[in-house]
């Protein structure tokens, strides 16, 4: 094999190297996909809710900056025994006002 070959698959055998690293020759922006912030129950920012009515609740966790998992637990409903730390149950008393707050 001459000399002139030989550099020639050399320069085949770099060139492909480097190439076979490419992951995407086309370059297309990725796209960025926004992640909400997972949510943490703390039971002392909701204490405040006690008291209020069932009507302003929507209100007033929009204004705490609640976006977690919430229920509400009706005046002689039954409260399941599943347990989400990081879920906000309010109970409600026989006037639709919240008589309790807590995380679970």
């Amino acid at each position: 094999m001459s000399y002139h070959k030989k550099y020639l698959v050399l320069m085949g055998l770099i060139f492909s190297f480097f190439l076979s690293g490419c992951e995407d020759l086309n370059f297309k922006e990725k796209e960025s996909v926004e992640v909400e912030p997972l949510y943490i129950c703390i039971e002392d920012k909701f204490v405040d809710l006690k008291g209020q009515s069932y009507e302003a609740l929507e209100i007033l966790l929009d204004i705490l900056g609640f976006n977690g998992e919430m229920r509400i637990i009706p005046h002689d409903g039954f409260i399941p025994m599943d347990f989400s730390p990081n879920r906000l149950t309010i109970t409600l008393d026989e006037n639709k006002i919240v008589s309790r707050t807590f995380c679970g």
